[in-house]
Protein backbone atom coordinates (compact mmCIF):
# COMPACT_ATOMS: atom_id res chain seq x y z
CA UNK A 1 0.00 0.00 0.00
CA UNK A 2 1.35 3.38 -0.94
CA UNK A 3 1.69 6.06 1.74
CA UNK A 4 0.27 9.22 0.22
CA UNK A 5 1.85 12.64 0.01
CA UNK A 6 -0.74 14.33 2.21
CA UNK A 7 -0.29 11.69 4.91
CA UNK A 8 3.47 12.09 4.89
CA UNK A 9 3.04 15.80 5.49
CA UNK A 10 0.55 15.10 8.25
CA UNK A 11 3.17 12.96 9.98
CA UNK A 12 5.35 16.03 9.92
CA UNK A 13 2.53 18.09 11.41
CA UNK A 14 1.96 15.58 14.17
CA UNK A 15 5.60 15.74 15.16
CA UNK A 16 5.44 19.53 15.21
CA UNK A 17 2.52 19.40 17.61
CA UNK A 18 4.25 16.86 19.85
CA UNK A 19 7.27 19.14 20.04
CA UNK A 20 5.21 22.25 20.82
CA UNK A 21 5.60 23.58 17.28
CA UNK A 22 9.36 23.06 17.36
CA UNK A 23 10.86 20.20 15.41
CA UNK A 24 14.53 19.24 15.59
CA UNK A 25 16.30 20.07 12.34
CA UNK A 26 17.30 16.44 11.77
CA UNK A 27 13.67 15.28 12.03
CA UNK A 28 12.43 18.11 9.83
CA UNK A 29 15.00 17.29 7.15
CA UNK A 30 14.11 13.60 7.18
CA UNK A 31 10.36 14.14 7.00
CA UNK A 32 10.47 16.91 4.43
CA UNK A 33 12.71 14.76 2.22
CA UNK A 34 10.19 11.93 2.46
CA UNK A 35 7.27 14.24 1.65
CA UNK A 36 9.19 15.74 -1.29
CA UNK A 37 9.92 12.32 -2.76
CA UNK A 38 6.29 11.18 -2.44
CA UNK A 39 4.92 14.34 -4.08
CA UNK A 40 7.54 14.43 -6.84
CA UNK A 41 7.02 10.74 -7.69
CA UNK A 42 3.56 11.55 -9.07
CA UNK A 43 5.21 13.27 -12.03
CA UNK A 44 8.03 10.80 -12.63
CA UNK A 45 7.86 8.32 -15.51
CA UNK A 46 7.96 4.81 -14.06
CA UNK A 47 8.81 1.59 -15.86
CA UNK A 48 5.69 -0.47 -15.25
CA UNK A 49 4.84 -3.50 -17.37
CA UNK A 50 1.34 -4.77 -18.10
CA UNK A 51 -0.72 -6.89 -20.47
CA UNK A 52 -4.09 -6.87 -22.18
CA UNK A 53 -6.78 -9.35 -21.12
CA UNK A 54 -10.47 -9.97 -21.83
CA UNK A 55 -12.77 -7.92 -19.60
CA UNK A 56 -14.41 -10.11 -16.98
CA UNK A 57 -16.94 -8.28 -14.82
CA UNK A 58 -16.44 -10.67 -11.90
CA UNK A 59 -12.80 -9.54 -11.67
CA UNK A 60 -13.99 -6.11 -10.53
CA UNK A 61 -17.43 -6.55 -8.98
CA UNK A 62 -18.13 -8.91 -6.09
CA UNK A 63 -21.46 -10.77 -6.16
CA UNK A 64 -24.23 -8.90 -4.33
CA UNK A 65 -25.95 -10.68 -1.45
CA UNK A 66 -29.67 -11.30 -1.89
CA UNK A 67 -32.16 -9.34 0.19
CA UNK A 68 -32.84 -12.52 2.15
CA UNK A 69 -29.13 -12.98 2.92
CA UNK A 70 -28.85 -9.36 4.06
CA UNK A 71 -31.88 -9.72 6.34
CA UNK A 72 -30.51 -12.97 7.81
CA UNK A 73 -27.07 -11.48 8.42
CA UNK A 74 -28.46 -8.36 10.15
CA UNK A 75 -30.71 -10.54 12.31
CA UNK A 76 -27.83 -12.87 13.18
CA UNK A 77 -25.55 -10.02 14.26
CA UNK A 78 -28.18 -8.17 16.28
CA UNK A 79 -29.47 -11.29 18.01
CA UNK A 80 -26.17 -12.95 18.91
CA UNK A 81 -23.66 -10.11 19.39
CA UNK A 82 -21.81 -10.07 22.69
CA UNK A 83 -18.76 -8.33 24.14
CA UNK A 84 -16.28 -9.63 26.70
CA UNK A 85 -12.72 -9.07 27.86
CA UNK A 86 -10.06 -11.74 27.45
CA UNK A 87 -6.30 -11.93 27.72
CA UNK A 88 -4.59 -11.80 24.35
CA UNK A 89 -1.02 -12.24 23.17
CA UNK A 90 -0.23 -8.59 23.93
CA UNK A 91 -2.46 -8.07 26.96
CA UNK A 92 -6.17 -7.62 27.66
CA UNK A 93 -8.50 -7.06 24.73
CA UNK A 94 -12.16 -6.25 24.20
CA UNK A 95 -13.84 -8.84 22.00
CA UNK A 96 -16.98 -8.28 19.93
CA UNK A 97 -18.33 -11.77 19.27
CA UNK A 98 -20.94 -13.18 16.90
CA UNK A 99 -21.77 -16.86 17.37
CA UNK A 100 -23.63 -18.93 14.81
CA UNK A 101 -24.50 -22.42 13.64
CA UNK A 102 -22.43 -24.04 10.90
CA UNK A 103 -25.11 -23.45 8.24
CA UNK A 104 -24.85 -19.67 8.84
CA UNK A 105 -21.07 -19.54 8.35
CA UNK A 106 -21.20 -18.30 4.75
CA UNK A 107 -23.43 -15.38 5.71
CA UNK A 108 -20.37 -13.77 7.29
CA UNK A 109 -18.79 -13.55 3.82
CA UNK A 110 -21.06 -10.54 3.26
CA UNK A 111 -19.87 -8.67 6.36
CA UNK A 112 -17.66 -6.05 4.73
CA UNK A 113 -16.60 -3.90 7.68
CA UNK A 114 -17.06 -4.00 11.44
CA UNK A 115 -15.88 -1.04 13.51
CA UNK A 116 -16.09 0.20 17.09
CA UNK A 117 -17.81 3.60 17.14
CA UNK A 118 -17.80 4.42 20.86
CA UNK A 119 -17.56 2.81 24.29
CA UNK A 120 -18.77 3.74 27.80
CA UNK A 121 -17.03 0.85 29.58
CA UNK A 122 -15.79 1.78 33.06
CA UNK A 123 -14.93 0.11 36.37
CA UNK A 124 -16.88 0.36 39.62
CA UNK A 125 -15.10 3.63 40.43
CA UNK A 126 -16.08 5.24 37.15
CA UNK A 127 -12.61 4.94 35.65
CA UNK A 128 -12.93 4.56 31.87
CA UNK A 129 -11.54 1.46 30.20
CA UNK A 130 -9.38 2.95 27.45
CA UNK A 131 -9.21 1.10 24.14
CA UNK A 132 -6.20 1.18 21.86
CA UNK A 133 -6.45 1.85 18.15
CA UNK A 134 -5.60 -1.53 16.70
CA UNK A 135 -8.00 -4.36 15.86
CA UNK A 136 -7.85 -7.79 14.33
CA UNK A 137 -10.43 -10.32 13.22
CA UNK A 138 -10.61 -14.01 13.96
CA UNK A 139 -13.23 -16.19 12.31
CA UNK A 140 -13.84 -19.84 13.11
CA UNK A 141 -16.57 -22.27 12.10
CA UNK A 142 -18.76 -21.05 14.96
CA UNK A 143 -17.60 -17.58 16.04
CA UNK A 144 -16.61 -14.27 14.42
CA UNK A 145 -14.52 -12.01 16.66
CA UNK A 146 -13.29 -8.42 16.37
CA UNK A 147 -10.59 -7.87 19.00
CA UNK A 148 -9.23 -4.52 20.14
CA UNK A 149 -6.45 -3.90 22.63
CA UNK A 150 -7.12 -2.38 26.06
CA UNK A 151 -4.73 0.06 27.72
CA UNK A 152 -3.24 -1.99 30.57
CA UNK A 153 -3.09 0.99 32.93
CA UNK A 154 -6.84 1.58 32.61
CA UNK A 155 -7.92 -2.00 33.37
CA UNK A 156 -7.49 -4.33 36.32
CA UNK A 157 -8.56 -7.96 35.90
CA UNK A 158 -10.25 -7.88 39.31
CA UNK A 159 -12.32 -4.78 38.48
CA UNK A 160 -16.08 -4.88 37.97
CA UNK A 161 -16.73 -3.52 34.47
CA UNK A 162 -20.04 -2.11 33.24
CA UNK A 163 -21.26 -0.04 30.32
CA UNK A 164 -21.79 -0.65 26.65
CA UNK A 165 -20.07 -0.37 23.28
CA UNK A 166 -21.54 0.68 19.94
CA UNK A 167 -20.32 -0.95 16.73
CA UNK A 168 -21.14 -0.29 13.09
CA UNK A 169 -21.09 -2.84 10.33
CA UNK A 170 -21.44 -2.63 6.56
CA UNK A 171 -22.92 -4.96 3.94
CA UNK A 172 -22.39 -4.54 0.20
CA UNK A 173 -25.67 -3.36 -1.31
CA UNK A 174 -24.91 -2.24 -4.87
CA UNK A 175 -22.39 -0.62 -7.21
CA UNK A 176 -22.57 2.66 -9.04
CA UNK A 177 -20.43 3.24 -12.11
CA UNK A 178 -19.81 5.88 -14.74
CA UNK A 179 -18.12 5.70 -18.15
CA UNK A 180 -15.64 8.49 -18.88
CA UNK A 181 -13.05 9.38 -21.46
CA UNK A 182 -10.13 11.77 -21.81
CA UNK A 183 -12.58 14.20 -23.43
CA UNK A 184 -14.24 14.59 -20.02
CA UNK A 185 -11.22 16.29 -18.41
CA UNK A 186 -12.49 19.41 -16.66
CA UNK A 187 -16.03 18.08 -16.24
CA UNK A 188 -17.88 17.30 -13.00
CA UNK A 189 -19.76 14.05 -12.43
CA UNK A 190 -21.70 12.27 -9.67
CA UNK A 191 -20.72 8.94 -8.16
CA UNK A 192 -22.18 7.28 -5.06
CA UNK A 193 -23.69 10.53 -3.80
CA UNK A 194 -20.51 12.55 -4.23
CA UNK A 195 -19.52 15.08 -6.89
CA UNK A 196 -16.10 14.76 -8.49
CA UNK A 197 -14.23 16.84 -11.01
CA UNK A 198 -11.99 15.05 -13.51
CA UNK A 199 -9.01 17.38 -13.13
CA UNK A 200 -6.37 15.69 -15.27
CA UNK A 201 -4.91 12.46 -16.58
CA UNK A 202 -1.15 12.05 -16.25
CA UNK A 203 0.06 8.92 -18.06
CA UNK A 204 -1.24 6.13 -15.78
CA UNK A 205 -2.89 8.39 -13.18
CA UNK A 206 -6.37 9.90 -12.95
CA UNK A 207 -6.59 13.10 -10.91
CA UNK A 208 -9.97 13.71 -9.25
CA UNK A 209 -11.22 16.52 -7.06
CA UNK A 210 -13.78 15.18 -4.55
CA UNK A 211 -16.43 17.71 -3.53
CA UNK A 212 -17.84 15.89 -0.51
CA UNK A 213 -16.62 15.31 3.03
CA UNK A 214 -17.02 11.54 3.12
CA UNK A 215 -14.20 9.45 1.71
CA UNK A 216 -16.09 7.65 -1.05
CA UNK A 217 -14.17 4.59 -2.34
CA UNK A 218 -13.48 4.94 -6.08
CA UNK A 219 -12.10 2.15 -8.26
CA UNK A 220 -10.98 2.02 -11.87
CA UNK A 221 -11.46 -0.21 -14.91
CA UNK A 222 -8.85 0.77 -17.51
CA UNK A 223 -9.97 -0.37 -20.96
CA UNK A 224 -7.42 -1.05 -23.68
CA UNK A 225 -10.19 -1.44 -26.26
CA UNK A 226 -13.76 -2.73 -26.26
CA UNK A 227 -14.10 -5.73 -23.90
CA UNK A 228 -10.35 -5.70 -23.26
CA UNK A 229 -8.61 -4.24 -20.22
CA UNK A 230 -5.07 -3.56 -19.10
CA UNK A 231 -4.03 -5.65 -16.10
CA UNK A 232 -0.89 -6.60 -14.14
CA UNK A 233 1.16 -9.74 -14.64
CA UNK A 234 1.26 -12.17 -11.73
CA UNK A 235 4.05 -11.55 -9.24
CA UNK A 236 6.31 -14.46 -10.19
CA UNK A 237 6.18 -13.47 -13.86
CA UNK A 238 7.20 -9.95 -12.86
CA UNK A 239 10.17 -11.30 -10.90
CA UNK A 240 11.31 -13.27 -13.96
CA UNK A 241 10.88 -10.19 -16.16
CA UNK A 242 12.89 -8.04 -13.75
CA UNK A 243 15.76 -10.54 -13.87
CA UNK A 244 16.05 -9.66 -17.56
CA UNK A 245 15.34 -5.94 -17.10
CA UNK A 246 16.33 -4.51 -13.73
CA UNK A 247 14.57 -1.19 -14.44
CA UNK A 248 11.12 -2.78 -14.13
CA UNK A 249 9.27 -1.53 -11.07
CA UNK A 250 7.77 -4.71 -9.60
CA UNK A 251 5.68 -3.15 -6.85
CA UNK A 252 4.09 -0.61 -9.15
CA UNK A 253 3.50 -3.22 -11.84
CA UNK A 254 1.78 -5.57 -9.42
CA UNK A 255 -0.48 -3.23 -7.47
CA UNK A 256 -2.97 -0.51 -8.22
CA UNK A 257 -3.30 2.31 -5.73
CA UNK A 258 -5.07 5.47 -4.72
CA UNK A 259 -3.64 8.36 -2.77
CA UNK A 260 -4.44 11.95 -1.88
CA UNK A 261 -2.37 15.09 -2.31
CA UNK A 262 -2.90 18.69 -1.30
CA UNK A 263 -4.17 20.65 -4.32
CA UNK A 264 -1.64 23.43 -3.94
CA UNK A 265 1.23 20.95 -3.63
CA UNK A 266 0.02 19.10 -6.72
CA UNK A 267 -0.08 22.28 -8.78
CA UNK A 268 3.36 23.34 -7.53
CA UNK A 269 4.92 20.04 -8.60
CA UNK A 270 2.94 19.94 -11.84
CA UNK A 271 4.35 23.34 -12.77
CA UNK A 272 7.84 22.34 -11.64
CA UNK A 273 8.20 18.51 -11.45
CA UNK A 274 11.92 18.91 -10.74
CA UNK A 275 11.37 21.22 -7.77
CA UNK A 276 14.43 20.90 -5.58
CA UNK A 277 14.25 19.66 -2.02
CA UNK A 278 15.85 22.91 -0.86
CA UNK A 279 13.10 25.05 -2.39
CA UNK A 280 10.41 22.65 -1.19
CA UNK A 281 11.61 22.99 2.41
CA UNK A 282 11.36 26.76 2.17
CA UNK A 283 7.66 26.38 1.34
CA UNK A 284 6.94 24.58 4.62
CA UNK A 285 6.48 27.77 6.61
CA UNK A 286 4.33 27.79 9.76
CA UNK A 287 1.50 29.38 7.74
CA UNK A 288 1.69 26.67 5.10
CA UNK A 289 1.76 23.96 7.73
CA UNK A 290 -1.39 25.35 9.36
CA UNK A 291 -3.11 25.36 5.97
CA UNK A 292 -2.11 21.76 5.27
CA UNK A 293 -3.36 20.74 8.69
CA UNK A 294 -6.92 21.63 7.65
CA UNK A 295 -6.91 18.91 4.93
CA UNK A 296 -9.79 20.66 3.16
CA UNK A 297 -8.22 21.00 -0.27
CA UNK A 298 -7.15 17.68 -1.77
CA UNK A 299 -7.04 15.72 -4.99
CA UNK A 300 -7.62 11.99 -5.20
CA UNK A 301 -5.19 10.17 -7.49
CA UNK A 302 -6.02 6.74 -8.95
CA UNK A 303 -2.92 5.02 -10.30
CA UNK A 304 -2.93 2.08 -12.70
CA UNK A 305 -0.14 -0.10 -14.05
CA UNK A 306 -0.87 1.02 -17.62
CA UNK A 307 -1.43 4.41 -19.24
CA UNK A 308 -5.08 5.42 -18.97
CA UNK A 309 -6.93 4.40 -22.13
CA UNK A 310 -9.23 6.61 -24.16
CA UNK A 311 -12.21 5.18 -22.27
CA UNK A 312 -12.40 4.00 -18.69
CA UNK A 313 -14.94 3.28 -15.97
CA UNK A 314 -14.96 4.57 -12.41
CA UNK A 315 -17.09 2.67 -9.95
CA UNK A 316 -17.87 2.72 -6.26
CA UNK A 317 -19.37 0.10 -3.95
CA UNK A 318 -22.47 1.16 -2.03
CA UNK A 319 -22.81 -0.24 1.47
CA UNK A 320 -25.73 -0.63 3.82
CA UNK A 321 -24.61 0.56 7.25
CA UNK A 322 -26.07 -0.63 10.52
CA UNK A 323 -25.26 0.02 14.17
CA UNK A 324 -25.59 -2.14 17.25
CA UNK A 325 -25.05 -1.27 20.91
CA UNK A 326 -23.99 -4.16 23.14
CA UNK A 327 -24.16 -4.19 26.95
CA UNK A 328 -21.21 -5.55 28.88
Amino acid sequence: MKLNCLLSIMLLLGSLQLHSQELPEEDFNMMSEFAHEMCASIFKVKNYVYKEAPYEKDDFFDPLPSSQQVAELVKLIKSSANIYIEEGSFGPQLVFSIKYEEDKYELLDHLEKLSLEESSLADENGKAVKLQGFYNVNRSSEEYKLMGGIDKESYQESATISGDATYSFEILEDYEEIELSKKDIGKTFELNGCSFKLVDIIRNQIILEPMCQDGIPVKLINFAKENTVYEPYDYMTLVEMQEKDSTINIEGSFTQSSQTIDKKMFNIFKKNPKLSLKKFRKMLTSEEIKRLEMQDSIYLILEHVAPIGDNFVLFSPIFRKEEITVQY
